[in-house]
């Protein structure tokens, strides 16, 4: 079992006697000496003094694989931490936390309704949320000025995308939900050109006017896997190897790529060429975007790894014949 925010142990005490491990994780130096008192001859019960969201996303975490969460999450930090656990490689069997009221009616929230946003899908499209019910504030001491809700969220037994493709849903969900009044189309346009995003919606049949809140999760994710089709066909391939090539021929209307021999490409760094238009979105400091074809000339931008020593570039022909082409190469990065 994992604990995360113990306070005086009350919660700790059922969990010992229920389960063969507990994890506990306190932020609160006063706590944790109040707790290493109560529980000073339990084998069972591992303390950790930490902020529990430092904890989560450090390194040496255990694999969360078989674990169950059961928590009075702290208000404050309860949302991060369910996501950051949700989003984990191998995230927990089971979570059973009391939060806010609101936000428990965030994460149970149906298509359509005035609560369903990031929150509701970055959880659903990982878990299923199950029972769930209110806390009087009286239950507390002292009381607290917000309602309080428990809810049961239980893993999917087989997840609806995995690595790539998760990636490329919670990117088109924050999109989507960036300017919640907007259509979405018109915010995802930043990120993908118009007409493949027009065949997407209408192979899911999305309303092209639609807005964020009234696309359901299959939908969202629907495109982020047909995103990735095109990014691939596009010659885009996001891949987790040690190193990325990409072979380009093409017209200015057309571009194919193919994943080549790193002894038979170039590999660059330093600064883009002379005379050569480019075009490049920097996502984060791990992560980068290519796209674009500009009056016949093809151009890559990429930003390496905040550990890469440098930016790496890519080396392209300045022509716009048939025959052109271009290789990148960068160091181990993660993906978008």
């Amino acid at each position: 079992m994992l604990e995360v925010g113990p306070g005086l142990g009350s919660l700790t005490e059922q969990l010992i006697v229920n389960s063969g491990r507990v994890l506990a994780i306190e932020k609160d130096s006063r706590l944790v000496a109040c707790l290493r008192k109560r529980f000073e001859d339990e084998p069972k019960l591992e303390l950790v003094h930490d902020d529990a969201l430092v904890y989560l996303r450090g390194a040496g975490v255990p694999v969360w694989h078989g674990w169950k969460l059961v928590a009075n999450l702290p208000y404050s930090v309860g949302t991060p931490i369910l996501v950051e656990l949700a989003m984990a490689s191998e995230p927990p069997e089971v979570m059973v936390v009391m939060l806010q009221l609101e936000v428990v009616n965030r994460i149970r929230a149906a298509v359509g309704s005035g609560d369903y946003g990031v929150l509701s899908l970055m959880l659903q499209v990982g878990y299923v949320p199950t029972n769930w019910f209110k806390v009087p504030a009286t239950c507390f001491f002292p009381q607290p000025d917000v309602a309080s809700a428990c809810v049961a969220l239980r893993r999917r037994r087989e997840p609806l995308l995995k690595g790539l493709d998760f990636k490329r849903f919670v990117r088109v969900v924050k999109l989507g939900f960036g300017q919640r009044r907007k259509v979405m189309l018109k915010l995802l346009k930043t990120q993908w050109p118009e007409k493949t995003l027009v065949e997407c919606f209408e192979f899911l049949e999305i309303d092209s006017q639609a807005r964020a809140e009234s696309v359901s999760l299959d939908q969202f994710v629907g495109l982020a896997q047909r995103l990735r089709k095109v990014e691939t066909r596009n010659g885009v391939e996001w891949c987790g190897r040690d190193f990325w090539w990409s072979e380009w021929a093409g017209r200015s209307d057309r571009a194919a790529a193919s994943i080549g021999n790193p002894s038979s490409q170039t590999q660059a760094s330093g600064g883009p060429p002379l005379g050569l238009q480019w075009y490049g979105i920097v996502v984060s400091a791990e992560a980068f975007v290519v796209k674009g074809l500009f009056s016949g000339k093809m151009g890559l931008f990429g930003l390496g790894p905040s550990g890469s020593g440098g930016r790496l570039w890519c080396v392209c022909s300045s022509g716009s014949s048939g025959g052109d082409w271009f290789g990148f190469g960068c160091r181990p990065w993660e993906a978008l």
